[in-house]
């Protein structure tokens, strides 16, 4: 049960993370000495005016790194966010969001993006136990005014395209196809990215005084940043299960099952979701 609990609290954990980090940007960043790293294979990405050059540069368009981009372009923060595709992802990835992860969400100016994709309610959950045919209903805790804080669930996909469309919608930051190939150095320090976009062969060059790396657990650019191996020592396999029953209205479900527990939450409207963990024997490091 810890597990799955620690899992679902991993929501609460990157809008606590980002948070911190758009209130840390809200600082007025120092302009940068410019540097021209030019080569024939490089194309260096120029803007209308110094002005508009990119003060941030951020590396992958998931949960964090859109969540980012929109935040800092309501401070009015020009920024070049880079992601390799742009299609709605295909993933379970943080589907179950809890109350501290909405209220984050809602401090952010972002709890918009829950909306028009059939987002469900949470207030709690339904504890199954397997073995001794048990039932248990936990709420989650009332607020100041008596009522049982809401947690969200939703398909993962189109949370992620909302904020994206939440963070192109600022003039102030600028959304790009592209898979970024290389981080540029200035002694120890990172100044920019390396980045290609479909179909064309010449790299392009952007620089800015703060890179943000958010790519994923499954970034190619970790090597240049961390030196310990990376090892995902579980997965979670996903069903879809339509119009399927629940055994409280506005609760998702943990089934205590033997050999791991077993999540079920609405996704949808019609949608439930069924998230199965599969142990320690797909373990893999990267």
């Amino acid at each position: 049960m810890w597990s799955v609990y620690l899992i679902l609290q991993a929501g609460f954990v990157s809008f606590a993370v980002f948070a911190l980090i758009g209130l840390l940007l809200r600082k007025r960043l120092k302009p940068r000495s410019k540097k021209d790293d030019s080569c024939p294979q490089q194309e260096h990405v120029s803007f209308p005016s110094a002005s508009d050059d990119p003060e941030i540069i951020i590396v992958g368009a998931g949960v964090v790194g859109a969540s980012l981009a929109a935040v800092l372009g309501q401070d009015g923060r020009r920024v070049l966010l880079v992601e390799k595709d742009l299609k709605e992802p295909d993933r379970i990835l943080g589907e179950l969001l809890q109350p501290g992860g909405y209220q984050a969400l809602s401090q952010l100016h972002l709890a918009d993006c829950l909306d028009g994709i059939e987002s469900e309610a949470i207030q709690g959950y339904v504890v199954h136990d397997y073995a001794s045919k048990s039932n248990v209903v936990l709420h989650y805790p009332k607020d100041s005014h008596g009522q049982i804080t809401e947690g969200r669930a939703f398909h993962h996909g189109r949370f992620v395209s909302r904020l994206r469309q939440m963070a192109s919608c600022h003039k102030s930051v600028t959304v790009i196809e592209g898979t970024v190939t290389k981080l540029l150095y200035d002694g120890n320090c990172i100044v920019g990215v390396e980045y290609t976009t479909s179909g064309v062969f010449c790299k392009k060059v952007v620089k800015a005084p703060l890179t943000i790396v958010a790519d994923g657990c499954f970034s190619k650019l970790r090597k240049a940043l961390v030196t310990e191996a990376v090892c995902v020592p579980s997965y979670f396999s996903g069903l879809l299960l339509e119009d399927c029953p629940q055994f409280q209205w506005n609760h998702a479900e943990i089934v205590l099952g033997d050999p791991s527990p077993i999540l079920v939450y609405k996704a949808s409207c019609r949608d439930g979701r069924e998230a199965v963990k599969r142990g320690n024997t797909m373990t893999s490091c990267f």
